[in-house]
């Protein structure tokens, strides 16, 4: 396939459009891949009410949507690489439809992540050592280690 190519157009032209093609799928499969991470996250804290820790379930359907757009990937880059018509100056990437998008993604960085973090560490349903039922029952541990040790100097 690359070599029929080759025969139309130079071979720095071929490789230039191997590139392009290759980068339009990469970024196509990125920002869907960007839009599905952002509705697992919208939707997350539902998996909280099943009683599954939201953050190990978020990782896991983050890791399976990442890999599968690697096989995507290398599948329509060999497709259009294969149906786009190469001419003597390489490829028209306005009539194939390979530019990039106009627009691009906004991040919003929280860097005072420690309310959240302190919320799950006390609500949370891992076995953290610190959660609402340690922090209400305390009180009642110490006045047993102090009940005892009065009792004991009793004897």
């Amino acid at each position: 396939m690359y070599a029929s190519h080759c025969i139309v157009a130079s071979h720095s032209d071929v490789a230039e459009a191997e590139r392009l093609i290759t980068l339009h799928h990469l970024d196509a499969a990125w920002r869907d891949h960007l839009a599905e991470i952002a509705m697992l996250k919208d939707g997350i804290h539902q998996v909280g009410l099943g009683g599954l820790n939201p953050i190990d379930e978020f990782h896991n359907a983050a890791r399976v949507s990442f890999d599968e757009i690697t096989s995507r990937i290398d599948e329509a880059i060999i497709e259009t690489f294969r149906a786009v018509p190469m001419g003597p100056a390489g490829i028209d990437l306005e009539q194939e439809e390979l530019r990039g998008p106009a627009s691009t993604w906004t991040y919003l960085v929280n860097d005072d992540s420690t309310a959240d973090h302190l919320a799950n560490l006390l609500t949370g349903n891992r076995d953290m050592g610190m959660n609402v039922g340690a922090g209400l029952m305390w009180p009642l541990l110490g006045f047993w280690i102090a009940a005892r040790k009065l009792t004991q100097r009793r004897r």
